[in-house]
């Protein structure tokens, strides 16, 4: 495979990263893979720094969403269980 060919796998491998980033932290699908023969290009080096500073922020983004999933759990088993009549509440403020 010559060197313009595996450019261009290392081009649209970062393009399916980058779009599986930007849809987490719900993705379909788990991260695109891919076998390479050779280094990153020089010339797509800025291009993978971006795509990894985007994989970062998607990682917080998860964290976060985890950290919000943890706090509504922790919500719902404050609950009191339904029992014989007396009116309960939920504090839905926080």
């Amino acid at each position: 495979m010559g060197a313009g060919a595996e450019t261009l796998r290392w081009e649209l491998y970062l393009t399916r990263l980058q779009a599986w980033a930007q849809q987490l932290p719900e993705p379909s699908v788990g991260p695109p893979q891919m076998v390479f023969s050779g280094a990153l290009p020089v010339e797509l080096r800025e291009r993978a720094a971006e795509v990894l500073d985007l994989l970062a922020q998607a990682s917080e983004r998860t964290r976060a969403s985890q950290a919000d999933v943890g706090r509504q759990l922790s919500a719902l088993r404050q609950v009191p269980p339904l029992d014989g009549g007396e009116a309960r509440y939920l504090d839905t403020s926080g």
